[in-house]
């Protein structure tokens, strides 16, 4: 459902030289806006206890985490209240960052792929390389991530 995170440095195109002099590197500098977009691997196929198991629950645990009792049987498990309300949280993070003082913008897609079972969230960042960096840390860290153990590649 989710692909892994790759590491945020920027490949810059070399040329090579024509007459044994240095490369030529594209001109980019600190200030060039780039593009950014990364997964957010939310825990939301994760879905609550049964109603009748729970012993003990802190105040509100019981309906962040189970379906109203009007909903119907088919609700995806990615519409928790807990799971809407993470969602939220990030639309706000980002909003936030786009509104910030900072000169950088930051927006969130969430879709349902045909083929994945579940919900994909994307963030789309937009600015400096070095605030691109700090805002995606800021959202990785301030956002409760899937823990998912990395697929062994076969060669």
């Amino acid at each position: 459902m989710s692909r892994p995170n790759m590491n945020m440095t920027a490949i810059t195109p070399q040329h090579k030289p024509a007459h044994g002099s240095s490369p030529i590197l594209s001109p980019t500098s600190a200030e060039t806006p780039i593009h950014y977009s990364f997964n957010v691997p939310f825990a939301s196929d994760l879905a609550g206890p049964n109603v009748e198991d729970i012993l003990y629950a802190t105040a509100g645990a019981v309906e962040r985490w189970t379906h109203p009792a009007d909903a119907p049987d088919d609700v995806p498990i990615y519409e928790l209240p807990v799971h809407a309300q993470n969602v939220t949280n990030l639309r706000k993070l980002c909003k936030d960052l786009t509104n910030g003082p900072l000169p950088i913008e930051a927006h969130v897609k969430s879709s349902e792929p045909k083929r994945v079972k579940g919900q994909v969230t994307n963030v789309c960042l937009s600015g400096s390389p070095e605030l691109v960096h700090k805002s995606r840390e800021t959202i990785l860290n301030d956002t409760p991530l899937a823990l998912v153990r990395p697929r062994a590649t076969v060669v």
